[in-house]
């Protein structure tokens, strides 16, 4: 994100700002503005991300089942078993809906304001 942000996004708004008559400069920070507004990086934004941290926090940090397993922490292990599995459980028809939602809102290209 900082790779983008240096390189892209801080050079296309300094460039428009020594040539603001330019439109490919502008289309370009119009772009950049608006590009929150499509409805897929909302998706992405809203569910997914949520969904990838608690998935690695529960596969490598709070509920890392193999750390549990090696210090013989047998209730602890199932307790972390226990929760990936309902969390698996919650979190599956989410993806199962969200993703060809996703599929759909990038081939198709709705925008909040259209």
């Amino acid at each position: 994100m900082a790779v983008a942000y240096s390189w892209y996004v801080r050079g296309a708004f300094l460039n428009w700002e020594r040539n603001p008559e330019d439109p490919e400069l502008v289309r370009r920070c119009i772009i950049l503005v608006t590009g929150p507004l499509l409805l897929k990086l909302l998706v992405v934004v809203l569910v997914f991300v949520p969904l990838e941290v608690v998935d690695y926090h529960l596969s490598h940090f709070g509920g890392n089942k193999r750390r549990l397993r090696l210090r013989g922490d047998s209730a602890g292990y199932e307790l972390a078993v226990r929760q990936h599995w309902l969390f698996l459980r919650i979190s599956t028809p989410v993806v199962v809906v969200f993703v060809p939602l996703v599929i759909f809102l990038t081939v198709v290209k709705p925008t909040l304001w259209s």
